[in-house]
């Protein structure tokens, strides 16, 4: 009788024990996938709609949903020989450029080019249909951006008189959120975080204004400073986004905004909804060493889609195999 009270009681240690591991499988926590910035993340600019750009350059690749008006613009000036072959120019709609030049790389308009003293030394210029889905990419971005503007808070942040001083500890993400006033305010931005962090800072308001200051990143103000390749500006709830002086340290995504940049640059990928802008945009590290680091995005962002959500059919089946397992070794335990 012992013996059999024993074996009974192994049974349904094991039975239990089964259920429990098959339950962690199953009801595990939602684990973030890893992302960038889906098929905005190889490129210097990505604007879903028209943009106008004049005076200025792109050292990256860059990718316009609607129609480019472009003047007195270079684009792909610095990713080097490499990309010869590849498109580094995409523009969805028709493309009006007068003097400039595509440096490296190819170049794909959807609708119909109006061209005058442009340059194509490494490649060429043609009517094609677009390698990138905008429409997709927008509705996908814009998700991202939600998401992740409704990421709790993980850091500090102390305002001394403009001075933003954003503080984490997080080896892995550290995320921050900011008012609308407090970032157009500031006149200083101090990032402190490990250098293996990823940095998110979402930015509140619908009508944003780059502040006019600098951004020290672990006390380092040089643009060419590597941990850019790891911080995200996020405006998510932003329809408009202005930068007329500020050098933008970081990456920016505004996908519901219609953006126009003055005399500034950003050393990073920004993605907007429109552009108007004048800035420079910067995509090495090293402006001489086209085969150097870049400044393309490269943190890991947590993903709004959940990697393991169990099936409905397949709780309920580990529920119902839990049932009938216990009342089996019940009724073996009864005899």
């Amino acid at each position: 009788m012992l013996f059999r009270k024993t074996l009974m009681n192994l049974r349904l240690r094991t039975v239990c024990a089964c259920f429990a591991l098959l339950s962690l499988s199953v009801f595990a926590p939602l684990q973030a996938n890893a992302a960038q910035l889906g098929d905005a993340t190889l490129y210097n600019l990505f604007v879903f709609g028209n943009a106008v750009i004049s005076n200025t350059d792109a050292e990256g690749r860059i990718a316009i949903g609607g129609n480019a008006t472009l003047s007195n613009f270079g684009a792909a000036s610095k990713i080097g020989s490499s990309t010869n072959g590849s498109d580094t120019e995409i523009i969805g709609g028709n493309l009006t450029w007068a003097n400039g030049q595509l440096y490296y790389g190819n170049g794909k308009y959807g609708g119909s080019a109006s061209l005058s003293g442009v340059g194509t030394p490494n490649g060429t210029l043609s009517q094609a249909s677009s390698s990138i889905n905008f429409s997709s990419a927008k509705t996908s971005l814009q998700s991202q951006s939600i998401y992740l503007g409704a990421l709790a808070s993980s850091g500090t942040v102390a305002n001394n008189f403009g001075v933003l001083t954003l503080t984490g500890t997080n080896a892995t993400q550290n995320t921050f959120t900011l008012t609308q006033a407090q970032f157009q305010n500031a006149n200083t931005l101090n990032i402190n975080v490990p250098t293996t962090s990823t940095t998110i800072i979402n930015v509140q308001g619908t009508s944003v204004t780059f502040f006019n200051g600098q951004t020290f990143i672990n006390g380092a103000a040089d643009f060419r400073n590597s941990y850019n390749s790891k911080l995200l500006f996020n405006f998510y709830q932003a329809t408009t986004l202005n930068d007329t002086s500020t050098g933008i340290n970081g990456s920016v995504l505004a996908p519901f905004a219609d953006a126009t940049f003055g005399y500034s640059q950003l050393n990073g990928t920004l993605v907007v909804n429109s552009l108007v802008s004048t800035g420079e945009l910067h995509w090495l590290q090293d402006p001489n060493s086209p085969s150097g680091n870049s400044f393309q995005f490269n943190g890991n962002l947590p993903s709004s889609t959940p990697s393991n959500v169990p099936e409905p059919g397949a709780v309920t089946l580990l529920a119902s195999m839990g049932v009938v397992s216990l009342q089996f070794v019940r009724r073996r335990s009864r005899r």
